[in-house]
């Protein structure tokens, strides 16, 4: 241990260099302010700052790979580059309970687990689906109605479900045929009506009264 007429330094050229305390070490670039305290306490390594709004972990000449911990705003940490999670989960909580978590299976699968309610707000009204970087589908709020849309020219829009054990594709939305439905089963409109526009319309009634039949545009009834 020495000075050099500008900084006192400890200098050691073998093996480590171990400092033991009872209790607590205090780094201080005076004899109360500014301290940096390391200590361990219950199984638990800590780091705390003294008289200071942020603690940070990093190069003081290359700020870019800055860790900076801000004690002023609950602890809130600001990281400089990419964060990775190698194994493990992430779990995000606003109040210290019913914590939301992000797992990647391992295989490439994103689960995203929530107590309660999963809300996508954009301000832009627009969930676009794309797949290696190429959109192919888009959920759009235009004004107060909601737009779903295929992105690929002529790509159809399909409706699938299980029925009893099987996959079925209930309806079909054919982009190549300007939109023509076909349904897997049968279309049940209860009380309704069902009608085309243009010429030569055809247009199925439901049960009005006592009458109910299928009437063509020339109104004859069957």
């Amino acid at each position: 241990i020495y000075h050099n007429g500008t900084n006192s330094i400890i200098d050691n050229n073998t093996n480590n260099l171990l400092i033991s305390t009872a209790s607590q070490t205090i780094i201080s670039s005076n004899a109360t302010d500014n301290q940096l305290t390391l200590g361990h306490t219950t199984g638990n390594w800590f780091a705390k700052a003294t008289n200071s709004n942020t603690l940070i972990i990093g190069s003081e000449s290359n700020g870019t790979n800055n860790i900076t911990l801000d004690v002023t705003n609950s602890g809130s940490a600001t990281f400089a580059g990419n964060v990775s999670l190698t194994s493990g989960s992430l779990s995000i909580t606003g109040d210290g309970s019913n914590a939301a978590t992000l797992t990647e299976s391992g295989s490439g699968i994103l689960t995203i687990d929530a107590v309660s309610n999963i809300i996508l707000d954009s301000d832009s009204g627009q969930i676009v689906i794309a797949d290696g970087g190429t959109n192919k589908g888009l959920i759009k709020l235009n004004g107060d109605n909601l737009e779903f849309k295929s992105e690929i020219s002529n790509a159809d829009i399909k409706f699938n479900g299980n029925d009893n054990g099987s996959a079925i594709t209930a309806l079909t939305l054919d982009m190549s045929e300007g939109g023509n439905a076909t349904f897997a089963g049968s279309i049940t409109v209860p009380n309704g009506l069902i009608s085309t526009t243009g010429g030569n319309n055809l247009t199925i009634s439901g049960s009005v009264a006592n009458h109910a039949g299928l009437i063509f545009a020339t109104n004859s009834v069957l």
